[in-house]
């Protein structure tokens, strides 16, 4: 283990529990979340807050599995299996890939690859 990944399993679990505001404080307040092409998914931590928190609401049987996993530093690649996902033009199973930054204890960068 590592505090990386220490930081990655932390906001797992608060995922996991649907738990908004323990999930967001693993991240950084200035996070970049984008998708792979670059293209960003949330402006900031507020938009955040509203699209999980609504995110966790209507997946009350959301579950996600870690398939694999690679580290190197302060970078978790992370292969993530989702399920009981309901959000608006996404399926309700899905894999996604997710590269987390970690710095200074919090996730400063996630890219997502659905």
């Amino acid at each position: 283990m590592s505090d990386a990944t220490d930081v990655v399993d932390a906001q797992i679990e608060a995922f996991r529990a649907k738990d908004v505001e323990r999930f967001l404080s693993y991240y950084a307040d200035d996070v970049s979340v984008v998708l792979f092409d670059g293209t960003p998914m949330f402006k900031d931590k507020e938009v955040m807050r509203e699209q999980y928190g609504k995110f966790f609401a209507d997946s009350p049987d959301l579950r996600v599995t870690i398939a694999n996993r690679a580290t190197a530093g302060e970078f978790v690649v992370d292969e993530e299996h989702l399920t009981g996902a309901h959000f608006e033009g996404m399926p309700d199973e899905y894999d996604a890939l997710g590269v987390y930054r970690v710095m200074e204890g919090k996730i400063a960068r996630l890219m997502l690859l659905f």
